[in-house]
């Protein structure tokens, strides 16, 4: 409850400060001549909803329109308005043609002097003409009265009591914008990320229930799909195709038990045989019916027609047991066979549809993925639990099966070997063998770590012989010895990489560069803890492995910037730690752009702060682009320069861009890490050039080899 009222405060303040600031963005010229421009095209709305459904679809604001509406109709022709309300009563496809035969008719004498004078021309439009309105007011759109009465008039219109503006604080949600809603959202999300970590980890925060009516209801038909377009009632009763026309109505509450039943009943013919296919199609690559998700006349007949009666047979009189259909399908001699070539069956059967052999089957993603963790020694066989990310390292080593997949963010490595899209019906996988395969074996970081460990094996490493090496990883790879011929490419293999293998690159810039959250103190300038990024994803450091991950708003560093999302709790660090001793020089450049229309945002506070000195400056991203240069910083060995970005100034989440260079000039004691062989011509770390990626690894000879292993058609299919 204290922390609620804590946020409830803090929004209560961002709405209080925001609120002036929306006046003023609404008295600008565009935001004007918008208005009026929407009280033109609803001019015909009378209803309600009618003007909330055309706001949405032209971006109108509702509220808005309804006080410029208002407003205009008691303003009547006045001096001010004569020409706007004259000119509006014209049809817009006759705008053009009739406005200057319009104006010649009206009395300029009665007409406010700076209004007739911005029509000295005829507008050639509606749009026109509320622009010239929306620049005419906004140019007298002042703070405090005018001394000219013309003037002053004009400033009434944005300014006086009766403005449409002038609109009470106790009406703010009608006219925020999107991003202020977004603001508003993000300091509670603190809030309701604690309410839904506790949901992750087991305590719901609320119960989820569904009542049964008492009686089911009956519906109606929607002719064409339009649920406004009712059609015949109906009521609430098994499918006409399969029930015949004797079928009852439910009666039992809603009716969905009902259903239940009649879909899973002996006397429905299809359930069964749909459910043995998929199991069938499981075992065997295809099902009894090639067309898994149709059994209708457009669809494949069965193969073994019979074979599929029996089955289904059987499933039912056992209970429905998908454990005994199993087993039933995998002690037959059928699933038994091998892949062994048969020329006079081949000839009489090529598509193997009568199954005279086991088909060799490609694994998919799953599968292949499980391989390479089983076989490198490091699949974690844990059952049960919540999901993990599959593509951030540190790589999640349990089954893939235990992958958390965003249905809008499918990992690409998925996708290319096939898998199913999870936003449509998918009755079977389909397989393709494109380029792309190969080459994501060759350079994914997930298969490079997994030949690294499968060298690290104990067996694998305390072998010194090559021959037997080469043997040891051919019996874990593919169940078999290698032959002579094989084991000679791979020794030839093997010299040619030792030979032509490239330096290990120095990490020595990469590694005095640290990813992560501090806590800022703004009074006192001093960080409290540092929480490190565990994980890194699509080439950023990340707070979480999983997109829209409950527990807690994403953050990320890249090598160009981030994305923060607000508060000095968990303000976004890029922490630098002196390898040496001396004075350092800063310089660097922090970018935001502004495209939600706000007028006075600060944006992005970015702050450097020195375990040693303390604050050492602080700059905000306005405008856009910012120089962030800081000399003469001291430092010695080990200390910490803590590079913040916090947004708790600028809203609920920016995203920025801020490189900086650190320049050593060489002046010290001669006491660094061992890694400059003791040159004192000075030294320089860039944040862009020297981003660390834990996951781009160097491989030695052996590893590149069994890299190889991991790709060969042989590892991929199973035979």
């Amino acid at each position: 409850k204290a922390e609620e009222l804590k946020v409830e405060v803090e929004v209560a303040k961002l709405r209080e400060n925001r609120f002036p600031q929306l006046r003023e963005l609404y008295r600008s010229a565009p935001e004007v001549a918008k208005s009026l421009r929407s009280v033109y095209e609803a001019r015909a709305l009378t209803k309600d909803e009618e003007i909330d459904k055309f706001a949405r679809e032209k971006d109108f604001n509702a509220y808005l329109l309804r006080r410029w509406r208002a407003y205009l109709q008691k303003a009547g022709e006045d001096p001010v308005w004569t020409i706007w309300q004259r000119l509006a009563a014209l049809p817009e496809g006759e705008f053009a043609s009739k406005a200057g035969a319009t104006l010649a008719t009206i009395d300029r004498s009665k007409l406010h002097p700076l209004v007739a004078g911005a029509f000295k021309e005829t507008p050639g439009s509606v749009t026109e003409m509320a622009e010239i309105f929306g620049k005419l007011f906004a140019q007298y759109d002042k703070a405090e009265p005018l001394k000219d009465a013309p003037e002053e008039a004009l400033r009434q219109v944005l300014r006086g009591e009766d403005s449409p503006l002038n609109f009470p604080f106790s009406d703010y949600d009608q006219v925020r914008v999107t991003v202020d809603k977004q603001n508003e959202d993000g300091k509670r999300t603190p809030l309701e990320s604690l309410r839904l970590r506790q949901a992750y980890l087991g305590a719901p925060p609320r119960a989820q229930a569904l009542e049964d009516v008492p009686e089911p209801k009956p519906g109606h038909v929607f002719l064409r799909g339009k649920p406004e377009n009712k059609g015949d009632e109906v009521h609430a009763q098994f499918l006409q195709i399969l029930a015949g026309e004797k079928r009852q109505r439910f009666t039992n509450g809603s009716g969905r038990l009902e259903l239940a039943e009649a879909i899973a009943s002996k006397s429905n013919p299809l359930t069964a045989r749909v459910l043995v296919n998929r199991v069938w199609q499981h075992h065997f690559g295809q099902g009894l019916v090639r067309t898994p998700s149709d059994f209708g006349t457009r669809g494949d007949a069965p193969t073994h027609p019979q074979l599929l009666d029996y089955l289904a047979h059987e499933f039912m009189a056992n209970g429905w047991s998908l454990k005994k259909l199993h087993r039933t399908m995998m002690l037959s001699q059928a699933y038994q066979q091998g892949s062994v070539e048969n020329a006079a069956a081949r000839q009489l059967d090529p598509e193997n549809k009568w199954l005279w052999r086991m088909n060799r089957r490609r694994l998919d993603y799953e599968e292949l993925r499980d391989s390479l963790l089983a076989t490198s020694g490091r699949l974690d066989r844990t059952m049960g639990g919540l999901p993990g990310s599959a593509m951030a390292w540190p790589y999640l080593q349990r089954r893939t099966i235990y992958a958390f997949i965003d249905r809008a963010l499918v990992p690409n490595d998925f996708r290319v070997f096939d898998f199913a899209n999870p936003d449509a019906h998918s009755p079977q996988r389909y397989l393709t063998t494109v380029p792309q395969q190969a080459l994501l074996l060759m350079n994914s970081p997930l298969v490079i770590e997994q030949a690294k460990a499968l060298l690290a094996r104990p067996e694998i490493r305390a072998e010194k012989n090559d021959r037997r090496r080469i043997s040891k990883l051919y019996q874990l790879l593919y169940g078999r010895l290698p032959t002579a011929e094989e084991i000679a490419i791979a020794r030839g293999f093997l010299i040619d990489e030792a030979n032509t293998g490239g330096a290990v690159p120095d990490d020595s810039k990469c590694g005095v560069w640290h990813y992560g959250q501090v806590e800022y103190d703004d009074k006192s300038g001093e960080v409290k803890g540092f929480t490190p990024f565990d994980w890194f994803l699509n080439g950023e450091w990340v707070n979480s492995p999983m997109p829209g991950d409950p527990r807690q708003p994403l953050a990320f560093l890249n090598s160009r910037g981030g994305f923060t999302y607000g508060g000095k709790v968990k303000a976004l660090t890029r922490r630098w730690v002196a390898p040496v001793d001396g004075q350092v020089t800063i310089t660097g450049r922090l970018e935001q752009s502004f495209d939600n229309g706000c007028i006075k945002c600060e944006g992005v506070q970015a702050i450097i702060v020195s375990s040693r000195s303390g604050r050492i400056g602080n700059w905000t991203a306005a405008p856009a682009k910012t120089e962030t240069i800081a000399s003469e910083v001291a430092v010695q060995r080990g200390d910490t320069l803590d590079f913040i970005t916090d947004a708790s100034k600028g809203g609920s989440g920016k995203v920025f861009r801020w490189e900086v260079t650190i320049r050593h000039d060489g002046r010290h004691d001669g006491r660094h890490d061992g890694r400059h062989d003791g040159r004192h011509d000075g030294d320089e770390w860039n944040s862009l050039r020297d981003f660390r990626n834990p996951a781009a690894n160097v491989m030695n000879a052996w590893e590149r080899y069994a890299q190889m292993l991991f790709a060969a058609a042989e590892f991929l299919i199973l035979d």
